[in-house]
């Protein structure tokens, strides 16, 4: 990695050279610096085999490490207010690829955008229908499915995705059956205040050791808290963010969070020691700005 740093010095970074900063920069927020020029490690593209079964929401829960372990890679989405769990299970193959239905077509042009939004809009307009409009979604779209294609248009989702506000937030993978359940009683319980009319998403990534990487020291489960309706993404976000910290919940960098430098601290062993690289690469506060300020607490 080429980075300008706020002094203006030219840095090249490296697993052998600065390995310090080098490990600092793959997550740095903007902070340390421009990057100029960046070489990835690639791999061989490779085809996927994506199932997707439907499955009550308390055996998912119940079976969930069993999952992670026997494939790949694994997702799910819950329609809130449903009792089953879309589970997405990807595994390597040379298999032949499956020919696109009429539904995945629709979905990777972005068709299925217009009628989602419909659907959306009617929540916002009569939230006491929303547990029924997402059972009806359940029920008429949301069916088994098998595919085999490349792995970035099976990884992908369509092109077009209803506007919605997002919070997501990295827990350890251990927590993740409890945590699910626990956010899912919230959502059931919350109304008349606000309806989650969006899809609960649930990944899962490996620990890392990037000292700002919300998976640092720790195999993560990401949960994906996401509503369409400005006037219920506050008290959404706030009940969700409430039971992130008991699992001690790294925000992801690009989405909304309310978390400030004082929580920071606690939740990343390294914070420190990134706010120390930072100074030093930028002493002169050219890469700050209110978001910057806001997580270091400046």
């Amino acid at each position: 990695m080429r980075l300008v740093d706020g002094r203006g010095q030219v840095r090249e970074l490296s697993p052998l050279h600065e390995p310090e900063l080098f490990s600092a920069a793959r997550v740095h927020l903007g902070c340390l610096g421009v990057v100029t020029e960046i070489t990835f490690q690639c791999i061989d593209a490779f085809d996927l085999e994506e199932r997707r079964e439907i499955v009550l929401f308390d055996r998912v829960l119940a079976d969930l490490d069993r999952y992670l372990t026997e494939n790949d890679y694994v997702k799910l989405w819950w329609l809130p207010y449903t009792d089953v769990i879309q589970v997405y299970i990807y595994n390597r193959t040379k298999e032949k690829r499956t020919i696109p239905r009429p539904d995945e077509l629709m979905e990777e042009w972005g068709l299925s955008t217009y009628s989602f939004s419909a659907l959306l809009f009617l929540t916002r307009a009569l939230p006491a229908i929303t547990p029924t409009v997402l059972r009806s979604l359940q029920r008429l779209y949301f069916t088994p499915r098998r595919r085999v294609n490349r792995s970035d248009r099976l990884f992908n989702i369509g092109k077009m995705i209803p506007i919605h506000n997002e919070s997501e937030y990295a827990i350890p993978r251990e927590k993740a059956a409890e945590a699910i359940d626990r956010l899912a009683g919230i959502v059931r319980g919350a109304s008349p205040e606000y309806r989650v009319n969006f899809p609960l998403e649930v990944r899962f990534v490996p620990g890392d050791d990037i000292p700002m990487s919300p998976a640092n020291g720790r195999d993560s489960c990401y949960l994906g808290a996401y509503v369409a309706g400005a006037k219920w993404t506050e008290p959404y976000h706030r009940d969700f963010e409430r039971l992130m910290r008991e699992y001690a919940g790294r925000p992801h960098w690009g989405k909304l969070f309310s978390l400030t430098a004082d929580e920071f601290v606690d939740l990343y062993p390294l914070y420190g020691h990134f706010n120390t690289l930072r100074r030093n690469c930028d002493p002169y506060g050219i890469f700050r700005n209110a978001f910057v300020d806001r997580v270091f607490g400046e």
